[in-house]
């Protein structure tokens, strides 16, 4: 095949085409946007003007999202072909019988799935699962990918005009208009990446309008990535997916990748396999993201370390000392800040906690100035620290950051969460059970569950008495207020949910004519009509959404979380004894069908409907099913009891004296 290629452009003159790696660009445009185009009648805009815009965004794009930041090669431009190691998605997460794998070869996977959604934890690859997905699409001609950072979009600014502007690459303007009559055909695949890093104040809307262009181009594929959010339930009409745990093979396989030579690699694998505490490295080699600091902590040190913290720890020292892994020169870099690696450390950690506070990973260039001057100040160094020079230090020297454009990004998410972490635990020691109390109690804490995760590792007698014992202690004073009957598992599991949750339900009927229309998606507009129906009628700060649909009716629950949820989501995580099984699975069809059309609430001061025994039973039921199928297991009350006596008694008992000398 020829590694150049020629069009006429008609009265344009002739350009060049170059072959990129595996991609032939200009069968996309043959296969795809030129026959389109050529049916658009009434065109707004020249059709060969559209074309050469959308030939040269999808060009650059290509070029720009082949490659990837990662910690290891920090140094090193690395594809994401040279480290991907092929990503297995499960639905729901358990049964690996329904499972995808995300490789070469995708064709089926968009023509069976319109709508995949991606919820997974730190680390597990969703962002560079969706690039490569993104560029196969490209370079196989499945259709016209289309890959939309979510975090970018803008409150007020429709999905239209956010691709206007995207192909904004060309000196010629694309108007909404222009791009509707592409979009409308139903051949392109929107990649939207990162649902979670939607800023808290904007997530309402912007959502709102993500399910707008959904609905208004169903004909079109759409991926969407998150982590776990309070908001996503909203794309129940999704097939929902998360990422399978790596097997033992494919770290090994993604260890490899990272050592060209393949010595260090080899002797870490060995190391990993002969070693008694395999059990506990498990959990790391599941992880993506933990492999790699697996290894770069593995270069720079020569052991292997055991809890998560300290990787994080291990990787930064081994950052600041500046040892080119790729290279092995073992050359060190000048920082500009002149900071030593303890003083360095101790800004950093306030950047990040400033971040996270604020709950934004990227920043414009003004705005991560602005941070890294009020941490100057809150810092108190007895020497002048200029923020430009620290920031350039992050960039090049000890590059926790990298820059994308205009934006500077932390180089994951998940390394502010732990500098966050080790500020309040470290460095604000004083006020540590201030700080925590503060996000336990937050009804944004969903999104500090990772920071929440390192300050239980780096101060285990804190989590304890703090995040422990605040927990059980309320749960069980709950269900103390609410006399609960211990030996009724119904009401047990009642108060557990009403503990965690406030839920609504909408019962609306479903229109049948729907189902005779050749849109398929009727759902999603019953939803949104839900949704409507949900906002004039009750007032709520936040909610999820399930549903479930029968053949006459639609039932809608919106799901309103109470800060202990995710604390009981964390103490679960961390295996605490304070939990019981349960297996009850009965469903409510009947007590649906017996119900009239309209709003429902059940929890802390629910409907009368609610109260007699046997719909408590079927709705309880219901929840667990739809809502916590997954979890399987809940508070005990008996157990939070004896956990709370336990560390009262812990609590009494007199400090040891370290301050006397004899």
């Amino acid at each position: 095949m020829r590694a150049n290629y020629e069009r006429n452009s008609g009265s344009r003159s002739r350009r060049k085409w170059k072959k990129t790696g595996s991609i032939v660009i200009e069968d996309i445009y043959k296969m795809f946007i030129k026959p389109r185009l050529e049916k658009i009648k009434n065109k707004p805009k020249d059709a060969e003007i559209i074309f050469d815009i959308i030939e040269e965004y999808l060009k650059e794009a290509y070029q720009r999202n082949k490659y990837m930041n990662t910690i290891v090669f920090n140094r090193e431009t690395k594809t994401i072909d040279d480290l991907y190691v092929p990503l297995t998605i499960v639905k729901n997460g358990k049964s690996y019988r329904e499972k995808i794998v995300i490789e070469e070869d995708m064709e089926n996977i968009f023509e069976k799935l319109h709508r995949i959604l991606i919820i997974d934890t730190a680390g597990m690859g969703k962002s560079t699962l969706a690039k490569f997905a993104y560029l196969k699409c490209l370079e196989k001609n499945y259709g016209i990918p289309f890959l939309i950072e979510l975090r970018k979009l803008e409150k007020g600014k429709s999905l239209l005009q956010y691709i206007c502007d995207e192909l904004r690459l060309s000196r010629k303007e694309l108007t909404p208009e222009d791009i509707r009559f592409i979009v409308e055909k139903g051949e392109f695949i929107f990649f939207l990446d990162g649902y979670d890093e939607i800023s808290k104040e904007d997530k309402e809307e912007i959502t709102e309008e993500i399910r707008k262009f959904i609905v208004e181009f169903s004909g079109n594929s759409f991926l969407l990535t998150s982590r776990e959010d309070e908001s996503i339930n909203m794309f129940s009409d999704f097939e929902k997916y998360h990422i399978r745990p790596l097997d033992k093979n494919e770290a090994y396989e993604l260890i490899r990748k990272y050592d060209k030579n393949g010595e260090l690699a080899e002797r870490l694998i060995k190391e990993i396999e002969s070693n008694e505490q395999y059990e506990i490295l498990e959990e790391f080699l599941e992880n993506p993201l933990m492999v790699s600091l697996l290894y770069c902590s593995y270069h720079y040190k020569g052991k292997i370390q055991y809890k998560k913290h300290l990787f994080y720890r291990q990787v930064y020292d081994a950052l600041y000392e500046g040892h080119d892994i790729v290279k092995g020169s073992g050359l060190i870099h000048t920082k500009e800040s002149k900071l030593d690696i303890e003083d360095f450390n101790w800004l950093l950690s306030i950047v990040g906690y400033l971040s996270i506070r604020q709950n934004k990973i990227s920043f414009y260039r003004n705005e991560i100035l602005k941070i890294i001057k009020q941490a100057i100040g809150l810092m108190n160094y007895h020497e002048e620290i200029s923020e430009n020079d620290f920031l350039e230090d992050l960039l090049h020297a000890v590059p926790i950051l990298v820059k994308e454009g205009i934006e500077y990004k932390w180089a994951h998410k998940s390394f502010a969460e732990y500098y966050a972490a080790y500020f309040i635990c470290f460095i604000e020691k004083d006020h540590e059970n201030q700080i925590i109390y503060s996000i336990m109690n937050s009804s944004n804490n969903l999104d500090y569950h990772n920071v929440l995760d390192f300050c239980y590792d780096m101060d285990p007698k804190m989590a304890r008495e703090t995040i422990t014992y605040n927990l059980v202690k309320q749960f069980v004073e709950y269900c103390d207020a609410n006399e609960i009957d211990a030996e009724n598992k119904t009401e047990v599991l009642h108060r557990y949910y009403s503990f965690i949750d406030t839920i609504r339900f909408i019962k609306t009927l479903e229109n049948v004519e729907r189902k005779q229309e050749k849109n398929k998606h009727y759902e999603a507009r019953a939803m949104i009509e839900a949704v409507q129906m949900y906002r004039e009628n009750v007032v709520d700060e936040v909610f999820s959404y399930f549903n479930t649909v029968s053949r006459n009716y639609n039932v809608f629950m919106f799901v309103g979380r109470k800060p202990a949820y995710e604390i009981v989501k964390l103490l679960f995580e961390k295996n605490v004894d304070i939990f019981e099984e349960i297996k009850e699975r009965e469903y409510a069809m009947k007590f649906w069908n017996d119900i009239d059309v309209g709003i429902y609430l059940w929890g802390e001061n629910e409907d009368d409907l609610f109260k007699e025994n046997e719909s408590r039973k079927a709705i309880t039921s219901y929840v667990h099913h739809k809502n916590f199928s997954t979890l399987n297991r809940i508070l005990s009350y008996e157990k939070c009891l004896d956990k709370k006596e336990k560390i009262e008694q812990e609590m009494k008992k007199p400090p040891i004296d370290l301050y006397s000398f004899s």
